[in-house]
């Protein structure tokens, strides 16, 4: 086998020739040598770090490469910075490595508004720069972690940009091994977007797609194109969801630790009882208070993810509280068409559609594509109008045979779907109804002066004293009461009874 470039200088002993090739294919060597580079800097002296920075850095990134979690030394980043800062014309990519591993202290902080902000500083550099020494081996990894501090604040669109422009760095010259990682990457945002054709046309055919165990850079890439697998095959109903997070390993540690629990969630829409998944959801959101703050996207998904069960148990109070967390990321696109899903479950289907007519997208780029959000609106117009255009319907089926999302279908009535079953490619057999939407009670005198008297705080017996009846009657109207309202206690009956009256 022919020996690399920096294998032939390491050999001739040609240091300023090693110091050149690492200069312009570092992070290639990061992937594909790693022990390679070991051998080098156990090699060099310490004159040669001290003669070139970039080298004593770069080593600390290898080491920090080989460990469970991707942390590179404070001291040899302090001084590589003060290097930095004391250069007339300090090179761009120096600067921007130096963002990067700002950025990944912060990631890790759960400080993830002002790693973002970050990520806006390294793009206006990388746009005005001169001196482009070195990009087309740094930037792919630099707009990696760029993008994924977007997409930790639910800046899809600015997410899928990024990773597009990483992905566009990574094939310019040739294929650089940045590449897998960046199509995996733009997958994910896709996913969690629910472009979910788009997030498998790149998956297909990635060659580098193996799980590996700590020890080497590729464990700390690879999460996030298994968890896009798992997302598509969990939507799609498929199997292969639970086979792609048992590949993952060591993924709590990471960025993505919530990843796993969002995907069973979606799961349980299609294959059983909600309550499981709930529980989960709320052990993990009280166990991991500081990395799913309400404003990160962990954070907004799974609360998302929680209102959506709820919601498919019937429980619409608690829904609705999770739906009020204040300080909750409402530009989550789950998280709007939750709301959506909730007014048209409440009975005010045109509040729902008011909600699903909202464009919220910075750049112009409507939502509606979403499978999820095209059934809600053909329901939600069902509901107001008692039909639903043929258009809504040619649309929703559109998104939903595009995405392949089968769970997007459980929001579907026995009736939409009649209609929209002549439209789909995909069968609809199989796919649960969890959605109810409900029908504002009638209530009779009697009922009224029952739920009065409950709002009252009055007890069963003094109720019946009060109304001149007996107590076991008024239990009876009780239960009636509760039946009619969907309700499981007091509490809940008369939040139902307020905002449905």
């Amino acid at each position: 086998m022919q020996q690399s470039e920096l294998a032939q200088v390491v050999a001739s002993g040609d240091w300023d020739g090693v110091v050149r090739v690492l200069d312009e294919s570092f992070y290639f060597y990061l992937f594909t040598d790693p022990a390679l580079l070991d051998r080098v800097f156990t090699s060099a002296g310490p004159q040669w770090y001290e003669d070139h920075p970039r080298n004593a850095l770069r080593r600390a990134i290898a080491v920090a490469a080989a460990r469970p979690v991707l942390s590179i030394d404070d001291h040899a980043r302090e001084r590589f910075a003060a290097w930095v800062a004391s250069q007339r014309r300090p090179a761009a990519r120096d600067l921007m490595v130096l963002r990067q591993i700002g950025m990944g202290q912060l990631v890790a902080a759960g400080r993830y508004g002002e790693a973002a902000a970050e990520a806006d500083r390294v793009w206006e550099l990388v746009r005005n720069a001169d001196d482009m020494a070195g990009f087309h081996d740094v930037l792919p990894s630099v707009l990696l972690l760029c993008g994924t501090t977007k997409l930790l604040v639910a800046d899809t669109e600015g997410a899928v940009s990024l990773y597009a422009e990483a992905l566009r760095w990574a094939t310019m010259r040739h294929e650089h091994p940045w590449a897998p990682y960046a199509r995996q990457h733009l997958a994910l945002a896709y996913a969690l977007a629910e472009r979910y054709r788009q997030a498998r046309e790149l998956l297909e055919g990635n060659a580098d797609d193996r799980p590996c165990g700590p020890g080497t850079v590729r464990f700390h890439y690879q999460q996030p194109g298994l968890m896009a697998k798992a997302l598509c095959a969990a939507v799609a109903g498929d199997s292969a969801a639970g086979a792609a997070l048992e590949q993952v390993e060591g993924i709590e540690a990471g960025t993505w630790w919530w990843m796993p629990v969002h995907v069973r969630a979606i799961t349980a829409l299609l294959s059983g009882p909600p309550w499981d998944a709930i529980h989960e959801i709320g052990h993990v959101l009280l166990a991991q208070r500081a990395r799913s703050a309400p404003r990160s996207l962990g954070g907004a998904a799974l609360r998302a993810d929680l209102v959506t069960l709820y919601q498919s148990a019937g429980d619409l109070r608690h829904a609705q509280r999770v739906l009020e967390t204040h300080g909750i990321n409402t530009h989550w696109s789950g998280l709007q068409l939750a709301r959506a899903r909730q007014a048209w479950l409440m009975g005010d289907p045109e509040e729902a559609i008011a909600l699903l007519q909202r464009d919220e997208s910075t750049t112009g780029i409507p939502l509606s594509h979403q499978a999820g959000r095209a059934v809600v609106y053909a329901e939600s117009e069902r509901a107001a109008s008692g039909s639903v255009a043929p258009h809504t319907l040619e649309f929703a089926a559109a998104s939903i045979d595009s995405s392949g999302s089968r769970v997007s279908l459980t929001q579907a009535s026995p009736a939409l779907r009649t209609w929209l079953g002549p439209l789909l490619a995909m069968p609809v057999d199989g796919i649960p109804v969890r959605f109810q939407p409900r029908r504002p009670p009638r209530f009779t005198r009697r009922e009224r002066e029952v739920l009065n008297g409950l709002a009252e705080e009055k007890s069963i017996a003094e109720l019946a004293t009060a109304l001149h009846l007996s107590p076991n009657t008024v239990k009876s109207h009780v239960r009636g009461l509760y039946r009619k309202l969907g309700a499981h206690n007091r509490e809940e009956a008369l939040w139902l009874a307020r905002i449905t009256s």
